[in-house]
C-alpha cells in the first residue's frame, strides 16, 4: 500500500500513523516502501511501528486484509471477483455468487471454531435501493436489514415484526489538517478547531446515533 505505483485508494489512512509510510507513499526524503515501520518478526508475527499512539489503529487494520501472493499473481485484477477466485479463512465460505443479486455462504468445516458454530448457511441479498430492501424486510423476505433513515426506522418499529438494534459504525472518524498551511501548522490552532466541535451534537444530529 505504501508503494505509489500500486495506487491504493485508502493508503492515505496510514500516512502519519505508520513510521515513514507517508514519506514512502508520496516519495519524500528518499523513503521507499522498504523503509516503513512494518516488518515480519517471524512466520506468525508482524510488527508495526507507529509515529504516535493511535487508539483507532486496530480499526483501520480491520479493512486491510492480506492476500495470497501466488493467487494474486495468477489471477491479477480478477482476484476476489468471482466465487472461484476468493481465498478466505473465516467461519463461512462462498457456495455461490450471483453478481449484484445474491451471495450464498455455508459453514466452513475447516474453521478453528466450526464445532461451536450454529449457522449452517447465510443467504445475503444484494439490494441496491434502500426502499426495496426495507420493503422486502417488511414482507418478511429478509431476516436482517439496516437503515440510518429515521423514517424507515419508525415504519419498521410500527410494524411490530422486528427488534430494533443500534449497531455502532466501525468506521473511525477523525479530522485531517494540512500542516503545511501557515495557520494549521500551529498546534494550538488545530487543537482549538478540535475543541470547537460539539461531539455530542455531531453524533445526535449529523451521525444520528
Amino acid at each position: 500500500m505504501a508503494d505509489p505505483a500500486q495506487g491504493a485508494v485508502n493508503a492515505w489512512l496510514f500516512d502519519g500513523i505508520i513510521t515513514n509510510f507517508g514519506d514512502a507513499l508520496y516519495d519524500r526524503d528518499g523513503k521507499t516502501p522498504d523503509d516503513i515501520g512494518v516488518k515480519a518478526i517471524d512466520e506468525h508475527t508482524l510488527e508495526m511501528q507507529l509515529v504516535h499512539p493511535a487508539s483507532y489503529f486496530l480499526e483501520l487494520l480491520r479493512n486491510s486484509f492480506p492476500i495470497r501472493q501466488d493467487k494474486y499473481e495468477e489471477w491479477g485484477s480478477e482476484y476476489g471477483s468471482a466465487q472461484d477466485k476468493i481465498i478466505a479463512c473465516g467461519p463461512f465460505k462462498v457456495e455461490s455468487w450471483s453478481q449484484n443479486t445474491e451471495m450464498v455462504t455455508v459453514k466452513n468445516e475447516n474453521h478453528w471454531n466450526a464445532a461451536n458454530m450454529k449457522l449452517e448457511r447465510v443467504n445475503k441479498k444484494i439490494i441496491q435501493e434502500t426502499s426495496t430492501a426495507i420493503q422486502a424486510f417488511l414482507n418478511v423476505e429478509l431476516d436482517v436489514t439496516g437503515t440510518s433513515d429515521p423514517n424507515w426506522q419508525q415504519q419498521i418499529e410500527a410494524s411490530g415484526i422486528a427488534n430494533n438494534e443500534t449497531v455502532p459504525d466501525d468506521a473511525p472518524e477523525f479530522l485531517m489538517f494540512n500542516v503545511a498551511d501557515e495557520w494549521l501548522s500551529n498546534t494550538k490552532i488545530r487543537q482549538a478547531l478540535s475543541n470547537a466541535i460539539n461531539r455530542e451534537h455531531y453524533l445526535q444530529y449529523i451521525v444520528k446515533c
